[in-house]
């Protein structure tokens, strides 16, 4: 499983047809990830709050999916977070402050 790669630090998955929801274990087992790409998929659900566990994030791309819900607050804490990508989902709300 992916959550057994500790020193993993780009994750590039996008375009793959992949589907279902983002595992939580993304922000709590992978804390070296550097950059995370997911988009371009069939992947449901919200964004797990646990994304904001990801100290050393840089780049996050969830877009052209089929993501719902609100923008966790969590995702405030990516302080080294330089490139964010979450168009083209079925995200809904208020933009979270951090904004």
């Amino acid at each position: 499983q992916i959550e057994q790669l500790y020193n993993l630090e780009y994750v590039v998955l996008e375009q793959n047809s992949l589907t279902g929801r983002i595992s939580n274990s993304f922000g709590t087992s992978l804390s070296n990830i550097v950059s995370l790409y997911l988009g371009d998929n069939s992947l449901t659900g919200t964004i797990p709050s646990t994304l904001g566990k990801l100290d050393n994030l840089r780049e996050l791309s969830l877009r052209k999916n089929n993501l719902s819900g609100l923008i966790p607050l969590e995702l405030g804490s990516l302080h080294e977070i330089i490139n964010l990508h979450l168009d083209e989902n079925g995200l809904g709300g208020p933009l979270p402050d951090f904004f």
